[in-house]
């Protein structure tokens, strides 16, 4: 029996890790580098500029 043309196979392989990458990134290393900068920003001279980084909330 021959397949029916323009069906569409599933797509069953995963997104190359690429999502587990951002979950890493966004939820774990993102806040550690914002303590890191607010750390740097209180021990640094404010003329270092390093709180053009930061978000003022």
């Amino acid at each position: 029996m021959l397949k029916r043309e323009g069906k569409v196979q599933p797509y069953t392989k995963t997104l190359d890790g690429g999502w587990g990458w951002m979950i890493v990134i966004h939820f774990f290393l993102v806040p550690w580098l914002l303590l890191f900068v607010t750390y740097l920003e209180r021990k640094l001279p404010p003329f270092l500029g390093l709180s053009l980084l930061l978000v003022d909330i």
